[in-house]
């Protein structure tokens, strides 16, 4: 990979960082909007806490099967 090249892959790297930090930063200022609207002694905030990781860790643990599952198939498969 001639330098011209390498600059343009790291260019590329860096603005695709760039933009996800920008969605991340985005999902977050929606989550601060949310959780502006909701009153945090009800009973129904805790809940809906408990329900958004439950569903992140579902969501890791079929992502954790999907690779063990593709590792276990091998390389040819």
């Amino acid at each position: 990979m001639n330098d011209d090249a390498k600059y343009r892959e790291f260019e590329e790297a860096l603005t695709d960082v760039l933009a996800e930090k920008e969605y991340i930063l985005k999902r977050r200022s929606r989550l601060a909007t949310a959780r502006g609207l909701v009153d945090r002694t009800d009973p129904r905030y805790w809940e809906a806490v408990d329900r958004a990781f439950s569903a992140r860790d579902q969501a890791a643990n079929a992502a954790a099967a999907a690779r063990a599952s593709a590792c276990s198939q091998g390389p040819d498969r």
